[in-house]
């Protein structure tokens, strides 16, 4: 009998030491499809990404990180009808690879993006790192050329390229686009507004808010998050953390959140 004990020992051993590093992520299957949407002038590629999206992958999910309009690349190609429909060909792909279930996970203005998409089209879950662009505040500071830019619209202009300003996290930038685009993504009565956009989500829609006690840019509990209709799985965490550590920090929480969907 005591060499069964042994045995017994040794599997407890290996099993202990074999274990998911997160409990709840072990339902976590290609069934679900993460589309991770980064922040604005950022890239998937961003060192700031790199471990959650090395997670995300090492937890069996299927997973895109694509290249959105606010990136450093390519800010602003597209206005956010036309970032829509770009999400949307990467909630089709991932549907036609076997995903039963599709999640979108952002950070900053990829936040902003996941919420309209979640207003305008049929989603999954959304997980939201450190909400970030909010033209309703943005606004304060960047007065002149929104009005010029909504101008240029009123004009017939609207697809002329100038130089706007725009600002990330009090970094203040310019940015080469067409007059509609600009306006597109900081009229603070568009498209681009997260409280808006959550209250027109109508169905409940499961959604993870994480934000940093220590980030600039984050809002009370009730301002985005509390206009989305309840769900039994809606959670929001907050983290000791900056804006730019939210996604580093967060990453067993999104991991155990999405595997638990």
């Amino acid at each position: 009998m005591r060499w069964i004990s042994c045995v017994l020992k040794l599997a407890l051993t290996c099993a202990l030491l074999f274990a998911a590093p997160w409990p709840m992520a072990s339902a976590a299957s290609a069934d679900i499809g993460v589309i991770f949407l980064h922040g604005k002038e950022a890239t998937p590629r961003a060192k700031i990404y790199t471990s959650l999206l090395e997670h995300l992958q090492s937890a069996g999910f299927r997973v895109k990180a694509p290249l959105m309009a606010w990136s450093r690349d390519r800010i602003y190609d597209a206005d956010v009808d036309a970032s829509m429909a770009e999400i949307e060909r990467e909630v089709t792909s991932l549907r036609n690879e076997g995903a039963q279930r599709v999640v979108l996970v952002g950070h900053s203005m990829g936040v902003n993006a996941a919420i309209r998409y979640a207003a305008t089209h049929a989603i999954d879950g959304i997980v939201t790192l450190a909400p970030g662009h909010s033209p309703e505040f943005l606004v304060k500071q960047l007065s002149w050329d929104v009005a010029r830019a909504r101008k240029m619209v009123e004009q017939g202009k609207g697809a002329e390229k100038a130089e706007f300003r725009d600002i990330n996290v009090g970094h203040d930038f310019t940015v080469n686009t067409t007059a509609a685009i600009y306006l597109s993504w900081l009229d603070p009565e568009g498209s681009a507004v997260m409280p808006r956009n959550a209250a027109l989500v109508k169905t409940p829609l499961p959604v993870l808010m994480v934000v940093g006690s220590r980030d600039p840019v984050t809002r009370s509990q009730d301002y985005i998050f509390g206009k989305f209709p309840p769900h039994s799985k809606s959670r929001f965490v907050t983290l000791d953390v900056d804006h730019k550590e939210v996604p580093d920090a967060a990453v067993d929480v999104v991991i155990n959140w999405i595997g638990a969907l």
